[in-house]
């Protein structure tokens, strides 16, 4: 016989001040004050694409045979109960530091190459002292991404500025792709408008 046992999840978390890490955030998860186990926000680039992607994961091992295994592995609900734990105590310690008023988006030009992935570029005031030209708004496999201004080094893009960590960058990539969206959206309603017949 399964019984089932409702959810009593807690997130210790820990934010990595390493700007060069891998690993944005760290902790640990206590499960019906019974189980404990590691997790880990990581931040993985496309080297192809320059995508930015985050997600959380559970401890692995390497197995006899080479291979990784993992050592812990949830179920669909209780994996996004933890992610939204995870996420909920991202966003309190980015409060901590930032707020949606620091950063003031000056100007979002549309970018409509064929064939292109980048889809806007953006200038941002961030803390009502210093502008950031070239951010780019680019649009991925899962997704709009934001890639700050780069310059090409013997045939290598490297970044002119950056995030000091992957919260840092989260914050700021939610805060542009979520006026970019909304001004997608006006768009489309102003056309849906404009084609309307006339009565």
């Amino acid at each position: 016989m399964v019984i089932k046992i409702k959810y009593d999840v807690k997130v210790e978390l820990h934010i990595s001040d390493s700007e060069n890490t891998k690993v944005s955030a760290y902790g640990t998860v206590i499960l019906n004050n019974c189980i404990k186990f590691p997790v880990q926000v990581k931040n993985y680039i496309n080297p192809d694409t320059q995508e930015n992607t985050t997600f959380l994961a559970f401890p692995r091992k390497m197995n006899s045979a080479g291979h990784w295994q993992d050592t812990v592995k949830c179920d669909k609900e209780l994996y996004e109960i933890i992610n939204e734990k995870v996420c909920k105590e991202l966003a309190s310690y980015i409060r901590t530091f930032f707020d949606k008023e620091d950063i003031d988006i000056l100007q979002m030009t549309m970018y409509e190459k064929d064939k292109s992935n980048i889809k806007a570029i953006v200038s941002v005031k961030l803390f009502d002292c210093v502008t950031i030209n070239g951010i780019t708004i680019r649009e991925g496999n899962n997704g709009f991404y934001l890639k700050f201004p780069q310059y090409v080094q013997n045939g290598e893009y490297k970044d002119q500025v950056w995030a000091i960590n992957q919260v840092a960058y989260m914050f700021i990539s939610d805060c542009v792709i979520n006026e970019y969206k909304a001004t997608i959206q006006e768009h489309d309603r102003d056309i849906s408008r404009t084609d309307s017949p006339k009565l």
